[in-house]
């Protein structure tokens, strides 16, 4: 389980949006070959919402039908 939220960090560093933001491929290895393995979470993008809840409700009005997405994300601890 460690090893792959080293790897689910890891991932989160390399698809920063800005390249400056991105470690390099050195970095990346060092990150996983660490025994330690309490790495930092990068920043929130700027396209991602602040809530850990995003609900889009659309309405047809045609059918008076609706539809909710939602997509949450949760550490399970």
């Amino acid at each position: 389980m460690k090893l792959a939220k080293k790897m689910m960090t890891a991932a989160l560093w390399c698809i920063q949006t800005k390249p400056e933001d991105r470690p390099s491929m050195d970095k990346v290895l060092e990150m996983l070959e660490e025994e330690d393995g309490d790495l930092q979470i990068p920043n929130k993008p700027y396209f991602c919402p602040q809530d850990p809840l995003v609900e889009d409700v659309g309405v047809d009005n045609s059918s008076n039908s609706w539809t909710s997405y939602g997509t949450s994300v949760s550490d399970p601890k």
